[in-house]
């Protein structure tokens, strides 16, 4: 059978931009840095994150002090933070100035803990995560690793993973069933807690 894409309209950005730079986030909300609203000119300085859940928008984040228009890139780190750098050069001068975005799931408390190297399996077994903090996670997000370029990665792509088991030293998952779910390559793979804030990440390949 054909699968039909359904297209809906949801909120709009706060502020109209082009050339910006998205990420996704370990804990399912996209994140836009950058742009302008013309052209390489009206630049625009203020971050926005979109939630899924809620189909809206956020914008009440701090500015970036830099502009970041086409040639601009932004790379999920694992410890959760977003390197910004780059953009178009000014009268023949690059920008050579960097920035971290630390989105606010890095302020609201403790962080669970991958305490070692999970144990992945192919596609359609399992994953192994050791961690003290079994009893208290909620979710498990693989985020492909980002290659970015002109601004963006068209390959983003986070897959939740079904937890299939809590011990008192690791949390088992349902790996990707296949290829088309997680093409084969790295990834960083989070456990999140209760309130939505995920461990540092740790680097896995898929499929092992």
């Amino acid at each position: 059978s054909t699968l039909i894409p359904v297209i809906r309209t949801v909120s709009p950005l706060a502020y109209r931009r082009k050339f910006f730079a998205p990420v996704t986030l370990p804990n399912g909300r996209l994140l836009v840095l950058g742009g302008a609203e013309q052209g390489n000119s009206r630049p625009i300085y203020i971050p926005e994150i979109f939630d899924p859940a809620t189909e809206t928008w956020q914008s009440n984040l701090p500015a970036s002090s830099v502009p970041r228009v086409y040639h601009c890139v932004a790379l999920l780190l694992p410890d959760g933070r977003v390197w910004n750098a780059g953009g178009n050069p000014n009268n023949g001068v690059w920008e050579s100035r960097t920035q971290f975005f630390s989105p606010d799931y890095l302020f609201k408390g403790t962080r669970p803990t991958i305490s070692g190297n999970p144990t992945v399996g192919g596609y359609g077994g399992t994953i192994t995560i050791p961690t003290s903090n079994g009893t208290s996670i909620n979710a498990v997000s693989l985020v492909r690793l980002m290659n970015t370029t002109h601004h963006y990665d068209a390959n983003q792509r986070l897959v939740w993973l079904q937890i299939t088991s809590r011990g008192s030293s690791s949390i088992t998952v349902s790996a990707p069933i296949n290829a088309n779910i997680a093409p084969p390559g790295y990834y960083m793979i989070h456990i999140l807690n209760s309130s939505g804030v995920p461990s540092v990440a740790r680097i896995i390949k898929i499929p092992r």
